[in-house]
């Protein structure tokens, strides 16, 4: 799943990949449903997914995120030790998809409170999010792996109140045994969870929305068995948000006796009132959904990962603010998943970096380079302007995957020229291939815009010879025109990219013809 995909497991793969050098690693990032469906296919060996209920045909360890508040370094609210969600009123809320858990979480206690925000932009990955409250944007609510994996991109994080969570899960293949390699990954994982996770301040007792709704539901058809399939998460999850409710309120709220729930005097007082805060909690779900259905409009956009989270979020967030009655969605996929979403008209527009010819989508090249060959700045290589293919004899490569569309073009050239790589790890993104870079793994070649972003990271970014070309379209359903929303967006995006291009230490030619 992208949340570990992008910020967390270069770390681990950085601390695992030495002490086995012949083992070939490949990260794969996909969305939780995905994961749980190749580890049931035996197609990984281990899987990290956010999933409401355990499949009995895999294994699964349980693990718990409490979330953090992130501003930008200049927010009055970074003044404060603690960010709580009455602070959120009129304030830009940088959120995930509607069907996030985390944001439902957040929007059901907000609505609760009769609170609403500013303005709510959509986003799909914690990064995008970051590097929107990194330029000022808004602030936004994530877990603490993605906001500290990020805590160098011009913003502060404090403890936000009530506390919000979610839970994700680490999966192996039940039929399969798991491999000694995989059990020592899995132990690396462990430890540096632990240390990821350990917060820096005294976390104060606080009740979240995600324990008394456990406790009502356990309340409500006497079982954790039946809460569990209500909440559709795993029984463990509930059992444990109980203990937790218990542990915070500072008494016992369940007895057991004969394998039943008997509730305590102290919990049939306390459902007392928590049946009344849920009373028209449905009513106020549904007419809020109602409201954001009739805004003025909704600009669904699918997009490959190196613009969404470079090019993209500040040129939405001006779009949005010219636009304010516009809803934005970005949702951020590969190439050939973009691709697809457009063809089956599933968004209205889609970003990709190829180019080609598909009698199902209308393709508008929007800009061209070459790729760009990114390291550490204290590699050997660092020192020359232009890196020839022949330097990298026996360098380690991060490699982009299978599933890219440049990735032949950048194998036919190593073939051609006889230049050998140590290909030990590979990705599908090229964000994750520069994650892996910063954390030591190799060198890599990667689309100029995602170099571009990542020079402030630490990184450096060299020309590298011979040119292999990189190519970005816009892409619209074949069988349905655009609307004149789209049409704006995207001329607008060309002004934006070519402004961008000019502006950055990587010169690229744009063709912005149709």
């Amino acid at each position: 799943m992208p949340l570990l995909g992008m910020t967390f497991l270069p770390d681990v793969l950085a601390d695992f990949a030495p002490g086995h050098p012949d083992a070939r690693i490949e990260l794969a990032t996909f969305r939780s449903d995905q994961v749980v469906e190749d580890v049931l296919t035996q197609r990984c060996d281990v899987g990290f997914a956010i999933v409401s209920a355990i499949d009995d045909r895999m294994n699964s360890d349980v693990f718990h995120l409490d979330s953090l508040c992130a501003l930008p370094s200049g927010h009055p609210l970074a003044e404060r030790d603690t960010v709580e969600v009455d602070d959120l009123a009129n304030e830009t809320l940088i959120c995930f998809e509607p069907q996030d858990p985390l944001r439902l979480d957040l929007e059901r206690l907000m609505e609760a409170r009769q609170l609403r925000p500013r303005r709510c932009l959509e986003v799909s990955l914690a990064l995008q999010a970051i590097r929107l409250v990194g330029r000022g944007v808004g602030i936004a609510i994530l877990d603490p792996i993605s906001a500290r994996a990020f805590s160098d991109m011009n913003l502060v994080l404090r403890p936000f109140s009530p506390l919000l969570g979610e839970d994700f899960a680490l999966l192996t293949p039940r039929d399969q045994p798991v491999s000694q390699l995989a059990q020592e990954f899995i132990g690396v994982f462990r430890q540096r969870f632990s240390k990821a996770t350990r917060l820096t301040w005294d976390r104060q007792k606080m009740i979240n929305l995600r324990q008394i709704e456990a406790f009502r539901a356990v309340m409500i058809h006497k079982t954790v068995t039946r809460a569990a399939q209500t909440l559709h998460v795993s029984q463990p999850a509930v059992s444990r948000l109980v203990g937790d409710l218990e542990f915070h309120v500072g008494f016992a709220l369940f007895q057991r006796h004969k394998g039943r729930l008997i509730p305590t005097p102290e919990a049939l007082a306390l459902y007392e009132d928590v049946e009344r805060a849920f009373v028209g909690l449905d009513k106020i779900t549904d007419t809020a959904r109602e409201i954001r259905e009739f805004r003025t409009g909704r600009l669904l956009l699918s997009c490959m990962p190196a613009l969404a989270l470079n090019a993209l979020p500040t040129m939405i967030n001006a779009f949005s603010e010219r636009h304010p009655g516009i809803t934005i969605s970005l949702q951020v996929h590969s190439s050939q998943r973009v691709l697809e979403w457009v063809a089956t008209q599933q968004c209205d527009a889609g970003l990709i970096g190829m180019q080609l010819v598909d009698p199902s989508v209308t393709i508008r090249p929007i800009a061209s380079g070459a790729l760009r060959l990114v390291m550490l700045p204290n590699h050997p290589l660092a020192s020359q302007p232009v890196v020839h293919i022949d330097d990298l004899e026996g360098e380690s490569f991060v490699s982009l995957g299978q599933t890219q569309d440049v990735r032949p073009l950048i194998d036919q050239v190593f073939q051609q020229a006889g230049i050998r790589r140590r290909m030990r790890i590979e990705t599908q993104l090229s964000s994750v291939a520069c994650e892996l870079v910063l954390a030591g793994a190799g060198v890599s070649l990667i689309d100029p815009i995602t170099a571009d972003s990542y020079l402030s990271r630490g990184l450096v970014s060299r020309s590298f010879t011979p040119e292999i070309p990189f190519h970005y379209s816009a892409v619209l359903p074949a069988f349905r025109p655009p609307s004149r929303l789209v049409l704006e967006f995207l001329d607008e995006l060309k002004r934006h990219l070519a402004d961008q291009l000019a502006a950055s230490s990587t010169p690229l030619t744009h063709n912005i013809s149709e």
